[in-house]
């Protein structure tokens, strides 16, 4: 089973209300080893994945759960816990014990749920519980990269693994810090806008400036979009209004930047790689591009501009009254930050001429999005939209 979908399996399951307690054994054989394997690991080669390996006899030998192998060479520890324990500074000096007997940097402390990655080479300056680098709670969104990026076997097979996770570490911690600010700050908007303030973009540009610090206020500009989706009733300004001074970038471009890196969510096929202005975007088909592009019009204030392609763009309610109550193919469309549906669906090139009209209209620069499919590099806009009108 993919990691994705031995992920999506464990978050059900953790996530039910009435989820069974699992002690230490029972952890390790649901959670533990199923996620091993899903990253790569050969769970069934003790050369590989070694369960109770002694690191010298006696009765003073240090024997971790598992001890995980790249060609027979020790890479790091893996002590398990029951789902749900607690953790100490004692079971983060039995991990580290582990790892300083066995000769490797890392040692990883897990209830199954929570992953806990502890670098040994900070012991000689730190007590054992500062030399935690960064926990990874599966039910994160955003656990499957993490994992990948920190625990998956093609990362420990590189010789420079050990400095190599150092950094992955530190990057994975900023990222989950930064998260975790966004929603201290959505918070304290949210609480501000229902006391103080209109739910308006004049009324969130009001209360960023005057009750977050300037630490706060920098991120919150800097996630603006991502704020008035989440924060105000309708999402954006009304469609055909003029964006509010200071409510976030009218720059088309920079729009486009935000709405892919803030609202698309990659689809599951494959086929199309895309960059904007040089930079990777993180799509996998031609619906994600029609779906940052479409969103970028809504950011700006601009969505009723939308309907002028003859494509669905109403509110979900609307569709599925038009689609008489049945449920829709949700691959077919697209949710946008003011409660509207775009319908995304169509072939290769019927959707690479609908971005090459909406980016004219948009107006960026030619050639600002470059698509790679099946082997071709397509810039668009291209100028052919608007040779056409001429």
């Amino acid at each position: 089973m993919s990691l994705e979908n031995t992920l999506r399996d464990l978050q059900q399951q953790l996530r039910e209300p009435a989820a069974p307690r699992l002690n230490e054994a029972q952890t390790v054989q649901v959670v533990v080893l199923r996620l091993l394997q899903a990253l790569g690991w050969d769970i069934w080669n003790p050369a590989a994945v070694c369960a109770q390996r002694n690191s010298g006899g006696g009765s003073g030998a240090y024997v971790p759960d598992f001890l995980l192998l790249v060609e027979g060479k020790a890479r790091l520890v893996v002590e398990a816990k029951a789902l749900g324990a607690r953790f100490s500074a004692n079971e983060a000096t039995q991990a580290l014990n582990y790892a300083v007997k066995h000769a490797v940097r890392w040692a990883v402390l897990t209830d199954g749920r929570t992953w806990h990655f502890y670098d040994k080479n900070l012991t000689i300056h730190s007590p054992p519980e500062e030399c935690l680098q960064v926990t990874i709670d599966l039910l994160d969104p955003d656990a499957k990269a993490y994992l990948e990026r920190l625990l998956a076997h093609k990362v420990w097979r590189d010789p420079k693994a050990d400095e190599r996770v150092a950094a992955e570490a530190e990057r994975v911690q900023a990222s989950i810090r930064k998260r975790q600010s966004l929603t201290d700050i959505k918070n304290k908007l949210a609480a501000a806008l229902t006391q103080a303030y209109k739910a308006t973009p004049e009324g969130l540009d009001r209360a960023i400036r005057n009750e977050l610090d300037p630490s706060e206020q920098q991120l919150a500009f800097e996630y603006l979009a991502q704020l008035h989706g989440s924060l105000l009733k309708a999402g954006e300004p009304e469609e055909g209004q003029p964006r509010p001074l200071g409510a976030g970038p009218t720059d088309p471009v920079t729009t486009l930047h935000q709405a892919f890196k803030d609202y698309v969510k990659p689809g599951n096929d494959k086929g199309v790689a895309a960059t904007l202005q040089g930079s990777q975007l993180a799509v996998r088909n031609w619906r994600d591009l029609l779906h940052g592009v479409a969103q970028a019009f809504v950011l700006l204030g601009r969505g009723d501009e939308l309907r002028r392609t003859n494509r669905v763009y109403v509110s979900v309610d609307e569709l599925r009254k038009q689609n008489s109550g049945e449920p829709y193919l949700p691959s077919a469309y697209r949710e946008l930050s003011n409660g509207k549906v775009f319908f995304v669906h169509g072939g290769a090139d019927e959707s690479r001429q609908l971005l090459e009209e909406l980016l004219t209209q948009l107006g960026v620069p030619q050639g600002v999005l470059e698509v790679e499919y099946k082997g071709k590099s397509h810039k668009l806009p291209s100028g052919a939209a608007t040779a056409s009108r001429r």
